[in-house]
């Protein structure tokens, strides 16, 4: 637990454009997130946790990645230095591995241990959505090492190495363990073990943000079970989900609820990619047999449980699932038992809002919750929305749709995650309201 004017998370970033990408990333996630440069007057304000600087996330920028290796070693020292209340403490680095990384997280390390906090470095630096992808321990720019990228020709810092560990072990004195992505993708009780090992500093491979969220998730029962602080090092999407699921970027917004009435292959690899990158509970749905009543239970009991951030109801968890004979009337049926199902669970639960797959589904639901319509915030992505129910006795309630057929595997994800943002960033405003 932080002090109330303490600062949650701190990155120090070796340049503005990652701090700025980085502060992206974690405001995704519903949190109020500001970037600074490291000066007297900006460093004096976070501190106090005040001004414009008062923030959920703050993101520092040292501009070091060109200087000194000891000069960066000092500029972010300080930085650590004088804001020795922060929660989480992060360091920011470039996804081709340019820069002073080496001596910037030792400098951030040093810092937290004089602080009495010593910690273990995690070393995340995958990219999935910039094509940086992390496998074997080597680092890898659409596809290719990145010493055979252009960040080799770089004109001041040319990468030479692409594994990542021997990098590091060049450039500081500590010990460097790796964590392959078959133990990443492996059984939950490994990876946690993987990165319980006595090292100062753990390379992670991944490929995707499931990787993320896994790795995400074990450090955190690491923390709690062997009581180690991480220092978070990656160039930003680790950074937040690590936050996120240490509870270290405000209230728990409730669990979503998702109602999935669509049969298509497109929407099982969408749950397929939501189970790796959300803690989920599937709840299947035969559609022969639709209790409305007792799934809406169900969907609230599964809510209950712990370490749930969405409850799933699906129709077709798999193709073995879909039923061909079922006629128009069927559909009917179906969209507005699952619509009495979703206000079921929500009249028993604190939720972040619905996700919801197939015209018919939100269609059903929004009768359901005898609302008005759809209030339309903002598109997520290509035919998919972000909203709130307008009007009866659910007004307000957040709700993100999408078409069975719309969107990528991470689709679904996508949509959740901005539900859960939706719902933290309103908690936050309620509780700053005069």
């Amino acid at each position: 637990m932080t002090h109330p004017s303490s600062l949650p998370v701190l990155v120090v970033a070796d340049d503005h454009t990652g701090a700025n990408a980085t502060a992206g990333r974690l405001a995704a996630r519903g949190v109020e997130a500001v970037t600074v440069s490291a000066t007297d007057q900006a460093l004096a304000a976070l501190a106090a946790h005040r001004g414009p600087a008062s923030a959920g996330a703050a993101v520092v920028s040292t501009s070091s990645r060109h200087v000194d290796p000891q000069e960066a070693m000092l500029a972010v020292r300080e930085v650590v230095d004088r804001l020795p209340d922060a929660a989480l403490v992060a360091k920011r680095i470039d996804t081709t591995l340019r820069g002073n990384i080496g001596a910037e997280l030792d400098a951030v390390l040093r810092a937290r241990r004089d602080q009495g906090r010593p910690s273990a470095a995690l070393v995340v630096p995958a990219h999935p959505d910039g094509g940086r992808t992390t496998v074997g321990g080597v680092q890898l720019v659409g596809g290719q090492p990145v010493s055979a990228s252009e960040a080799a020709a770089d004109a001041r810092r040319p990468v030479r190495i692409s594994r990542v560990a021997s990098l590091l072990r060049e450039q500081l004195e500590r010990s460097v363990a790796e964590v392959d992505i078959d133990t990443v993708r492996g059984d939950r009780e490994a990876l946690v073990a993987a990165l319980s090992i006595d090292a100062d500093v753990i390379v992670a491979d991944a490929v995707d943000d499931g990787d993320l969220t896994a790795i995400a998730h074990a450090a955190v029962a690491v923390a709690t079970q062997r009581r180690r602080h991480w220092v978070p090092c990656d160039p930003g999407p680790f950074t937040a989900a690590y936050a996120d699921a240490a509870g270290m970027l405000g209230a728990d917004p409730g669990v979503v609820f998702a109602v999935l009435g669509s049969v298509t292959s497109v929407t099982r690899g969408q749950l397929a990619a939501l189970e790796r990158q959300q803690r989920v509970a599937l709840v299947p749905v035969d559609v022969t047999d639709l209790d409305a009543d007792a799934l809406g239970r169900r969907l609230a009991s599964e809510a209950e449980r712990d370490q749930v951030d969405v409850v799933v109801a699906a129709t077709a968890p798999s193709a073995d699932d879909v039923r061909t004979a079922l006629g128009p009337t069927d559909a009917d049926r179906i969209a507005a038992g699952l619509g009495r199902a979703a206000r079921g669970a929500l009249d028993r639960s604190r939720a972040a809002g619905l996700y919801l797959t197939g015209g018919d589904v939100t269609a059903g639901a929004l009768t359901a919750l005898e609302s008005e319509g759809l209030t339309v915030d903002r598109e997520i992505l290509p035919l998919a929305v972000l909203g709130q129910v307008r009007g009866g006795p659910f007004a307000e309630t957040l709700v993100a749709t999408k078409g069975g057929l719309v969107g990528g595997p991470d689709a679904a994800a996508r949509c959740v995650q901005e539900l859960r943002a939706a719902a933290r960033a309103r908690i936050a405003s309620r509780s700053t309201a005069p």
